[in-house]
């Protein structure tokens, strides 16, 4: 049994003092104070009695919340109807917290008179880990209580202030809208306290810099991604319209088998390609007859690919095989005359070359005759005609004012000798 209590020990003191006093009184004094003294007795008693029948209820109740906790991290006690679904509050809870739901109006009459706080302190000690208690009023105004584990008292102040602030109309509606403010409390080096954080969102002032700096980085990282943009667009229209990559025609290797005179167009004209590239870099620098010479290479490549391209669709084997054998020759002199020994070298180096002008001239109109009659063939595979070549090399050029190869190649006043060997190293020509 517990001690007694104050009230206890009043009555058993007035009841010593009547004792007192009736011992220098009459008899009828003594009677009446013995019967008070009795009286006090019994009134002691029964208050004892009370006392440790609402300890026996509260430890009961303790009990029943602790068994409950055990089992689940969430818990309504007495018969508690929960307004949010129990797996979303255990999941809104952070770790090692269990919540307790407590009916205000079917609490025991000791329970009743103790504070969330003091309850929560209970039931943290029966179950032997941190409780959160909400006890359930009837006006709506939730209370909540916070105790037990290795909580620390400033996370306990910040996990009430959190839920109290909040606008939610139950205490259980609290804890899911609050959810990540209470991760926050717990997580590793948490600094600023939800307390801290609730006074700066209510400062007008500050919440006015933080909107204005969103606004500006919104701002700010749209211009960058804008210039961004059109630098980018910028970039691709300069590579489109580059001279390098203006009438550029990529050698189709498929077009060309495994024989000989396949295997020399294919060769020549990816020598054409380099070379093409390479005098694209300077297009004002390199031209024949006033054109960029780049482009008038990038012509003869394609035009040649294309003529292969119907020969293999439309035109009989025989035929392709004569193309073949006239072009793998026709491409090899023009490589000769377009190659950085001789036609580069006479644009950068005109002095050491006799009759420089002319030579490059010749040179423009050595691949204009070329082109014609690749033109000219691509029409006859059309018509499905027999392939006519005018000339094969030193006359190719006749129907140009009589400009020939040989102004080039050939033996005269303008140019080194024309007669070499299909043998020849095309990356050796003479120099005169």
């Amino acid at each position: 049994m517990r001690p007694p209590t104050m009230i206890s020990r009043l009555v058993a003191a007035l009841a010593l003092a009547a004792a007192v006093t009736a011992s220098a009184a009459g008899p009828a004094a003594r009677a009446a104070l013995a019967a008070s003294a009795a009286l006090g007795t019994r009134t002691g008693a029964a208050t004892g009695t009370a006392e440790q029948a609402l300890s026996d209820a509260v430890d009961d109740f303790v009990a029943r919340a602790a068994g409950c906790l055990a089992a689940s991290q969430v818990c309504p006690l007495d018969g508690t109807v929960l307004e949010v679904d129990q797996a979303v509050l255990a999941d809104a809870l952070p770790n090692g917290i269990a919540l307790a739901v407590v009916p205000e109006s079917r609490l025991e009459t000791a329970v009743a008179t103790m504070s969330a706080g003091q309850l929560a302190s209970r039931l943290a000690t029966g179950a032997g880990s941190a409780v959160l208690v909400v006890v359930d009023k009837a006006n709506g105004r939730d209370s909540f209580g916070l105790a037990g584990g290795d909580l620390t008292d400033d996370q306990i102040s910040d996990v009430l202030t959190v839920l109290n602030q909040s606008q939610a109309a139950s205490g259980e509606q609290a804890i899911t809208a609050s959810a990540a403010e209470l991760a926050d409390i717990f997580a590793p080096g948490a600094a600023e306290t939800p307390a801290a954080a609730h006074s700066d969102s209510d400062s007008p002032v500050k919440s006015f810099l933080r909107f204005t700096g969103v606004v500006l980085a919104i701002i700010v990282g749209g211009v960058i991604l804008l210039v961004a943009g059109l630098v980018l667009i910028v970039v691709l229209i300069l590579r489109r319209s580059s001279p390098k990559r203006r009438g550029r025609h990529p050698v189709d290797k498929k077009l060309f088998d495994k024989s000989t005179h396949a295997d020399a167009v294919e060769r020549w004209l990816l020598k054409l390609r380099e070379l093409a590239d390479l005098y694209a870099a300077k297009p004002s620098r390199y031209k024949a007859l006033g054109r960029p010479i780049h482009l008038q290479i990038n012509s003869v490549i394609g035009d040649v690919q294309e003529l292969f391209r119907r020969l293999r669709a439309r035109g009989s084997a025989q035929q392709t095989r004569l193309a073949e054998a006239k072009y793998s020759d026709v491409l090899k002199k023009l490589v000769l005359a377009v190659d950085r020994d001789y036609y580069q070298d006479i644009i950068d180096n005109p002095r050491l070359w006799s009759g420089a002008p002319g030579r490059v001239d010749a040179i423009g109109r050595a691949l204009a005759a070329v082109h014609e009659q690749v033109l000219e063939n691509i029409k006859q595979v059309n018509a499905s005609k027999d392939l006519e070549f005018q000339v094969a090399l030193d006359s190719l050029l006749e129907s140009q004012r009589a400009a020939k190869l040989s102004d080039v190649y050939g033996d005269g006043p303008d140019g080194p000798d024309v007669g070499r060997s299909a043998d020849h190293d095309p990356n050796q020509p003479e120099r005169q």
